[in-house]
């Protein structure tokens, strides 16, 4: 809005001393301050999280604690067809001379994001452990 009733040039060199004057009054001490509070509230949401998988892994209903390893099993035998089964299936069926049509393949792009995921944050934990930072 300023743009408009100002100009950029004035907005961009408002911005420009603000910035300077940010830089000026604002001590080492008080950016290391503001960067530990801003790791602290990433760590706390990641915590929070954690607590909310363990509580999750750890109902008694199939549905509700299921829900990770259903992911990682359908993930999972998704991989195993595309890379594996239908690789063997249109092996078969081209040494075989069937005139049968080779089965499709799956679009792993968004299955595979999702599997790393998952899979991810257990890979952290195995860094942690090699580093022996883990308890």
């Amino acid at each position: 809005m300023l743009d408009k009733l100002l100009g950029g040039e004035v907005v961009s060199a408002v911005k420009a001393v603000g910035n300077i004057v940010d830089d000026l009054w604002t001590t080492e001490e008080e950016a290391m301050t503001l960067e530990l509070a801003k790791q602290r509230l990433a760590q706390k949401a990641d915590l929070i999280q954690a607590e909310i998988n363990k509580v999750e892994a750890s109902h008694r209903s199939i549905f509700v604690a299921g829900g990770r390893p259903f992911i990682i099993w359908v993930c999972g035998a998704a991989m195993a067809y595309n890379y594996i089964l239908r690789d063997l299936m249109a092996w078969v069926i081209t040494n075989t001379g069937e005139a049968v049509s080779i089965p499709p393949g799956i679009d792993m792009d968004q299955m595979s994001a999702v599997l790393m995921g998952l899979l991810g944050l257990g890979g952290l934990r195995t860094v942690e452990k090699l580093k022996g930072r883990a308890k």
